[in-house]
């Protein structure tokens, strides 16, 4: 008897494994387009509790920011001339910014709600 619950134990174990870690990695990519869930809690309390502007919650394989919702587009220009890069106003379609740095283009995918902004590289930001 003391096996057959040995054996039962282990796929609970796996349930309670999936329900808690691998689940929350999976929304949070599909959301944000990271695995990393514990960052992006971190930088989501810190845009809404007022110490941070922005926060960079992914630099690879895809650059992913999270900025504060209150007045996202000087958050959104500040990030942008702080870290050396030109808006290229003329090639924005929508949502998506290209930027230029060091004679690269980059396309940049801007979304805001009401708790955060969400700014996600399209490619390789490097």
């Amino acid at each position: 008897m003391r096996e057959k619950r040995h054996i039962k134990a282990k796929p609970i174990l796996f349930v309670a494994i999936a329900s808690f870690i691998i689940a929350p990695s999976i929304l949070c990519y599909i959301v944000f387009g990271t695995f990393n869930c514990p960052k992006v809690a971190i930088a989501l309390s810190s845009i809404n509790a007022g110490r941070a502007k922005y926060v960079e919650v992914s630099s690879r394989p895809t650059k992913v920011v999270l900025a504060t919702p209150d007045d996202p587009m000087k958050a959104f220009t500040e990030y942008m001339e702080e870290n050396g890069y030109t808006i290229v106003e003329d090639k924005q379609l929508g949502g998506c910014y290209c930027v230029s740095k060091n004679d690269i283009e980059e396309k940049i995918f801007f979304s805001v709600n009401g708790y955060y902004s969400l700014w996600r590289w399209a490619g390789n930001s490097d």
